[in-house]
């Protein structure tokens, strides 16, 4: 069912930019991206969060590559292309770190496979914190978790640590 903001935003004549972050708020679905002004910010946490040259094994850069796909399609920085720009960017976290026949597989055909299941851990892994031991800013640590999991699952990457 539509919601009110739904139909609104579809009347909505904006031009699109090609990597321009968006100049407003978004309703994604049920998901509530966090405010436009917000983005650059959140964009550089990401980047000292998730940034790959800290993790010096082959296992922390996969956990931390694939955590990262759900937080930037958290963070929603584009009106359109979210999708594609973070499958597009995990894949390229995965080809960096050189699993062996990764290339000749890639994740977004695994996702492809069962899309709402992947749709459904990704609003999931939205679920805010539940208590003080539930991560550190405001999203859910175990719906991250779950979210990891699947897509662990989805990888069936098997890594030689």
């Amino acid at each position: 069912m539509n919601t009110f903001l739904d139909m609104q935003y579809k009347k909505l004549k904006t031009k699109m930019v090609p990597g321009a972050f968006r100049k407003m708020d978004v309703i994604v679905g049920s998901h509530l991206p966090p405010s436009y002004k917000k983005i650059e910010s959140l964009l550089t946490h990401f980047d000292n969060m998730y940034n790959q040259s800290k993790y010096t094994s082959k296992a922390q850069q996969l956990i931390y590559a694939l955590c990262s796909h759900h937080r930037l399609v958290w963070i929603h920085p584009f009106l359109d292309g979210n999708g594609r720009v973070s499958r597009l960017f995990l894949d390229y976290l995965l080809l960096k770190i050189d699993i062996d026949g990764y290339g000749l597989w890639n994740i977004s055909r695994g996702l492809a496979r069962d899309a709402d299941k992947y749709k459904e851990m990704l609003q999931y892994a939205d679920m805010v914190a539940q208590g003080f031991q539930d991560g550190r800013g405001p999203l859910s640590n175990r719906g991250l978790t779950a979210f990891l999991d699947f897509m662990l699952d989805t990888a069936l990457i098997k890594l030689i640590i």
